[in-house]
Parts: C-alpha cells; structure tokens; sequence
C-alpha cells in the first residue's frame, strides 16, 4: 500500500463522510490562512506527508513549507503555512 492510500484509509477511520462539527458552523466558503510552528525546538521531517494528508481533504488547499526536511528549527519558527477553505483545514486540526 503506497502511503496516499494509507492517507485515505486513515481519514475514512477517524473522519468518516465528514466532520459533522465543523461542518455545522462554519460556513462552506469560509476561508482561512493557518500558520503551524514548531512547539519545541526540533528537525522538520514529513511536511511532504503533511501536504498530502491537507490535499486529500481538499486540493485546493495551499500548503508552504517554510523549512526544508531535515532542517533544525527552533521554538517558535514558523514550519509551514497554509490557507484554503476552512472546513476543510479545521477537518484536520481535529484529528488525534
């Protein structure tokens, strides 16, 4: 199994059809700009993986990377930046 498979597999088992939440009251045109930093210092590894996971929910989602893999960074640094249609990117942040 290639790993956009294994994706798939795994938001059907922890999102289902949908996310009924987020879908109830936020509305379908929203949009929103997210920026994800580090919360400790670390090495960026799997934004590649990231940006798969946020292309499965939407494709339209704009993914950045702001750190190449393998890069040191530190707490605080900004790690990627994404915007897109709401729904779609608060589908994720929900997940475990």
């Amino acid at each position: 199994m290639n790993y956009h498979n294994l994706i798939r597999e795994a938001l059907r088992e922890d999102v289902g059809n949908t996310d009924i939440t987020t879908r109830s009251i936020i509305p379908p045109s929203k949009k929103i700009e997210v920026i994800l930093v580090a919360k400790e210092d670390c090495i960026v590894c799997g934004l590649g993986i990231a940006r798969a996971v946020f292309m499965a929910i939407d494709k339209k989602i704009i993914f950045l990377s702001m750190r190449k893999e393998g890069e040191r960074a530190r707490r605080g640094d900004v790690i990627a930046k994404l915007s897109g249609k709401a729904q779609a990117i608060l589908t994720l942040r929900g997940l475990p």
